[in-house]
């Protein structure tokens, strides 16, 4: 059924997104990783991502739901969590179908905080290419 494949695709992509964590952990060196997250900061999605952080981080009181938000982007904004989220969108992106309209998906369902970054998606692709080669991945 469509929810029966909906709900694979939603796995996959939690599963990418882990195995970016592992090839993080296991494989990278600091040269390596700050490759990919240099391509990754240098993106709109970042950029926007790190410019709604500092309005919320500005203002004086902040209701819980923004407080909600500004935990996310904490969150998201770090190393290891934005370099997770690459490897998933690199993987996603060679299927170019239905994992990565589900990624897709998965980043609109998170409203104000994008999870990805089609800005650079080409630059990431071609890291990701050259560096998992280096590493016999």
């Amino acid at each position: 059924s469509e929810t029966s494949v909906s709900v694979f695709m939603s796995l996959m992509s939690c599963f990418l997104h882990e195995t970016g964590h592992l090839i993080d952990e296991l494989f990278m060196t600091s040269a390596q990783r700050k490759k990919i997250l240099d391509i990754v900061k240098s993106s709109e999605e970042y950029q926007e991502m790190m410019h709604k952080r500092e309005i919320l981080l500005s203002a004086k009181k902040l209701s819980s739901k923004d407080k909600d938000i500004l935990k996310d982007f904490n969150l998201l904004l770090t190393d290891k969590e934005l370099f997770a989220r690459a490897f998933a969108e690199f993987e996603a992106n060679k299927s170019q179908g239905a994992l990565l309209e589900q990624l897709q998906k998965d980043a609109i369902l998170s409203s104000s905080t994008k999870k990805y970054f089609p800005s650079v998606a080409g630059e990431i692709k071609k890291a990701y290419s050259e560096i998992l080669s280096e590493v016999g991945l």
